[in-house]
């Protein structure tokens, strides 16, 4: 049976750019010039009679037409790659990369990983620490674990945990300050999170809105672009943080970190589990995916999505 198909070559420039929305990178990738992949692409275009791309000032977007033809495309050399891998031997199912924001890496995974290695010995975890959108085709990466208000389009996901915020510092500051009630804040320095893109994370601003002081003003606190130094501040007496249950639960168990007030609300934000479809195809996939849940469920401070 005959498959009347565009040359290899122009789906191949065409799927690399409408995965980076860019010539330039798909070049890259390609191992081509820009305008290479540009006249693959018009060639491509031209034989299926539809436009793929429309061209805007900071790089390309996808038609109709594009987003329909992505799919098939991305999972169709997917599939190519593992039956290549599958033929010379080099399909190494048992190296199973995950791609994981660095504090949540360092104050829940990591630590929990032990248990991991001791049930399923055979799996050799990679993980990729970064705040960056998970390249699941660039970087081969198997799964992500981001936390967001919401999953991004196109990739599977699932909800993972939620968990609920509150202010932390460290034993010698709530005592010097005083800290017994949340009005006893305007004697303290605030530390906040900045979001990877550079703006303020607003979840103060909820607390403090539940807490009853909406016009408190955290923002002339000290903003961290990364979690994890944000809490070694609020170790070294720095100022209070808006710790995250998940994050903070062992810190505050071995007294490093304590939480003066009772008031706890729910993060705005959530951890969310993502993965490309050829994923769920490997053997190595459904035993991490099963650890997991596992590792949720027992968890003390949070509880899994139904």
């Amino acid at each position: 049976m005959s498959r009347p198909l565009p040359p290899l070559n122009a789906l191949r420039a065409f799927e690399a750019a409408a995965r980076h929305l860019s010539f330039v990178k798909a070049a890259d990738e390609l191992a081509v010039t820009p305008a290479a992949v540009s006249q693959q692409v018009k060639g491509l275009e031209e034989r299926l009679g539809q436009t793929l791309f429309r061209r805007v000032t900071r790089g390309l977007r996808l038609t109709a037409a594009g987003q329909t033809l992505l799919p098939g495309l991305s999972e169709g050399f997917d599939r190519i790659a593992e039956a290549v891998a599958e033929v010379t031997g080099g399909s190494d199912d048992d190296l199973f990369t995950v791609s994981v924001l660095p504090s949540f890496a360092a104050h829940w995974l990591v630590p929990r990983l032990v248990r991991f290695g001791e049930i399923s010995p055979e799996v050799r975890i990679v993980l990729l620490a970064t705040v960056q959108r998970a390249d699941f085709q660039g970087d081969r990466v198997d799964a992500a674990i981001r936390y967001a208000p919401a999953p991004p389009e196109g990739v599977e996901n699932a909800l993972l945990m939620r968990e609920t915020v509150f202010p932390v510092c460290s034993p010698a500051l709530a005592e010097r300050l005083h800290l017994r009630t949340p009005e006893d804040l305007v004697r303290a320095p605030i530390l906040y999170d900045l979001l990877p893109d550079g703006r303020l994370d607003n979840t103060w601003g909820d607390w403090l809105k539940a807490a009853g002081l909406p016009a408190f003003d955290w923002k002339t606190g000290t903003g961290h672009s990364d979690t994890t130094v944000a809490m070694q501040a609020a170790i070294a007496g720095q100022g209070v943080l808006l710790g995250r249950d998940l994050l903070v639960a062992d810190l505050l168990a071995r007294g490093l970190l304590v939480a003066p007030f009772e008031l706890r609300v729910p993060s705005p934000f959530t951890y969310w589990l993502l993965w490309p479809r050829r994923t769920a195809r490997r053997k190595a996939w459904r035993t991490f995916r099963r650890w997991l849940d596992e590792e949720v469920a027992a968890c003390c401070v949070t509880t899994p999505a139904e």
